[in-house]
């Protein structure tokens, strides 16, 4: 029960601010959301990799959204255009996994967690980024188109835990 009423309020808290926020506001109010799932995901990661940076997933998925969102800039009802902004997007990819090897080199991970803890902050940052900055451009897009696909979503994890 508790389960159903926590996914009532927050899908019906992600629906309200899908259709009232726009750009970057929407986007702030996703990263929330997301980094918050980005930081249960580095506690988990921390069975792998006990002494590595994995709590800098919380810094890296806000920031490596905002440089994917911001590399394809789309304003309402425009189509994107393919291709500057297409390279912008592989450059800040890349700038990401850049920035997990040298924060695990920073850091002084041992090396034994050195590997684990670069695909943790790599794929971490990328798992939980893309997603927020297609949310984010879907959004200005069409609001409409986003809600339908959150819905789609719900109902079909939904169903997968019910079965």
């Amino acid at each position: 029960m508790q389960r159903l009423l926590t996914g009532l309020i927050a899908g019906g808290a992600f629906f309200a601010g899908t259709l009232w926020l726009e750009g970057w506001w929407f986007f702030l109010f996703a990263a929330a959301a997301v980094t918050g799932a980005a930081g249960e995901f580095a506690t988990l990661a921390r069975h792998w990799v006990p002494r590595g940076p994995v709590q800098a997933l919380w810094l890296l998925v806000p920031l490596s959204g905002a440089a994917l969102y911001g590399a394809w800039p789309v304003g309402a009802g425009a189509a994107p255009a393919p291709a500057p902004e297409v390279s912008g997007v592989v450059l800040a990819a890349a700038l990401v996994v850049a920035a997990a090897a040298l924060l695990v080199l920073v850091t002084r991970t041992p090396i034994n967690e050195g590997l684990p803890a670069m695909g943790v902050l790599a794929f971490g940052s990328l798992y939980f980024a893309v997603p927020l900055a297609s949310a984010s451009l879907l959004q200005s897009l069409d609001p409409w188109l986003l809600g339908v696909c959150a819905l789609v979503v719900t109902l079909g994890d939904t169903a997968a835990m019910l079965v």
